[in-house]
C-alpha cells in the first residue's frame, strides 16, 4: 500500500473508531473459511487449491503452473512487480476474487469477462490511467477497488457493472464523476483524495441504495442537496473538504450512524444535527466550533464523540452522562474551564 494511502486509512480508523475504513457489503464468509496455499505449497496438490497467496514474492509474472489449480476461487498477488495479469486466468471459471494491489499493472488480459463468476477485483496502487474496458464487461462484479492509480476521467458507465456494490476510486485525479450515477446498485463509494473533485454531481441522486460515501480531501466545500438526497446513507465522511457550515437540513439523513467532518472550518452546529438519533460516531475535531448545545443529549446512540482541537469551546453540557451508550469523548485542544466529575469518571476522554 502506498504510504499516503496507508496514512489516510489509519487516520480514518482513528477518527471513526471502527476497524475498517468502510464495512464491506460483499460477503467474504466463504473465502475466510478456506485453506490458504502459498508459493511453496500449491504444486503439491494443485487440484485442492482454492485460495492461493502469491503476495510479496517480487514476481514479474505469475507462474504458468498456477493454471493447474483448476478449482481456484481466489488469488492474492499483492506487492509484486507485475505489469499485467496472465491470460490463463480468463480460463478459470471458478475464480471469484483477484487481489493484485501494489504492482505495476497498466493493462489487463483480453477476455477478463470470461471469468464469469468474478465478483471482487482489487487493483489499488498500480499504474492504470483508465478503467480497462474488460473490467466493465464483468457483469457479476460486486466490488472494484481502483484506488491510487492515475485515472483522470471515467468511461461511459450506462449499462455497465450491473451488480456492483462497492467502488473505490480514491487517490486518483478525477474532476468529474457524473458517470458513477449510472451505477445504481452501488452501496459503498470511496472518492477521497481526488484533489480536483469540486462537485458531487446531481446524477448521484440515482444511487438510491448508497450507504457509505467517502469524500475526504476533495474540495467540495459544502454538503449540498445531492448529498442530502441520499436517504440510505449510514456513513458520510467529508474531512478536509473546506466545509464552512453544516446545512440546517442535515436531519434529512436520518439513518446516519457515522458523520465525520473533521479538519474543516465549521463554526456552528445546527439544531437539526441533534435530531440524528441513529448517530453513533460524530467527529468534528479540528474545526472552529464555538459552542455545544444541551441538545447534544438527544443523540442517544452515540458511542464516540470527538470535539478535540476546537479552541473556542469553553463549556460542555453537564447532562452528557445521560448518554449511556457514549464510551469516549475527544476534548483535547479545547479551552474547557472544567468538566463534570461524572463525565470524567465514566467516559474515556482523549
Amino acid at each position: 500500500m502506498k504510504l499516503k494511502h496507508l496514512i489516510f486509512t489509519l487516520l480514518l480508523i482513528v477518527a471513526t473508531g471502527f476497524s475498517s475504513v468502510a464495512q464491506s457489503v460483499v460477503d467474504y464468509t466463504q473465502l475466510n473459511q478456506l485453506k490458504v496455499y502459498t508459493l511453496n505449497e500449491y504444486l503439491n496438490s494443485p487440484e485442492l487449491v482454492k485460495v492461493l497467496d502469491l503476495s510479496g514474492n517480487d514476481l514479474t509474472a505469475v507462474p504458468d503452473d498456477v493454471q493447474l489449480c483448476t478449482n481456484l476461487i481466489a488469488i492474492y498477488l499483492q506487492g509484486n512487480s507485475l505489469v499485467t495479469l496472465p491470460a490463463f486466468l480468463t480460463s478459470m471459471p471458478n475464480l471469484q476474487y483477484i487481489f493484485a494491489d501494489d504492482n505495476s499493472l497498466s493493462k489487463l488480459p483480453q477476455g477478463l469477462s470470461k471469468i464469469s463468476n468474478l465478483k471482487v477485483l482489487s487493483l489499488n496502487n498500480n499504474n492504470f490511467k483508465l478503467i480497462p474496458s474488460e473490467v466493465l464487461k464483468c457483469n457479476k462484479l460486486e466490488a472494484l477497488y481502483f484506488s491510487g492509480n492515475n485515472v483522470s476521467s471515467l468511461p461511459p458507465l450506462s449499462g455497465k457493472l450491473p451488480s456492483i456494490l462497492e467502488l473505490d476510486l480514491s487517490f486518483n485525479n478525477l474532476s468529474d464523476v457524473s458517470e458513477i450515477g449510472n451505477l445504481t446498485s452501488l452501496q459503498v463509494l470511496m472518492l477521497s483524495n481526488n484533489k480536483s473533485l469540486g462537485l458531487v454531481p446531481p446524477s448521484f441522486k440515482n444511487i438510491k441504495n448508497i450507504e457509505v460515501l467517502y469524500l475526504d480531501d476533495c474540495p467540495v466545500r459544502k454538503i449540498d442537496n445531492t448529498v442530502l438526497s441520499l436517504k440510505s446513507l449510514k456513513r458520510l465522511s467529508m474531512a478536509h473538504c473546506g466545509l464552512k457550515s453544516i446545512p440546517t437540513t442535515i436531519s434529512q439523513l436520518s439513518g446516519l450512524t457515522h458523520l465525520l467532518l473533521n479538519n474543516n472550518e465549521i463554526v456552528e452546529i445546527p439544531p437539526a444535527l441533534y435530531n440524528l438519533s441513529a448517530l453513533q460516531y460524530l467527529s468534528l475535531n479540528t474545526n472552529n466550533i464555538r459552542s455545544v448545545s444541551q441538545s447534544l443529549t438527544k443523540l442517544t446512540s452515540l458511542i464516540d464523540l470527538d470535539f478535540s482541537k476546537n479552541p473556542e469551546i469553553k463549556w460542555f453540557p453537564e447532562t452528557l452522562p445521560q448518554l449511556k451508550s457514549l464510551k469516549s469523548i475527544g476534548l483535547s485542544g479545547t479551552n474547557l474551564r472544567m468538566l463534570n466529575f461524572e463525565i470524567m469518571s465514566t467516559k474515556i476522554i482523549y
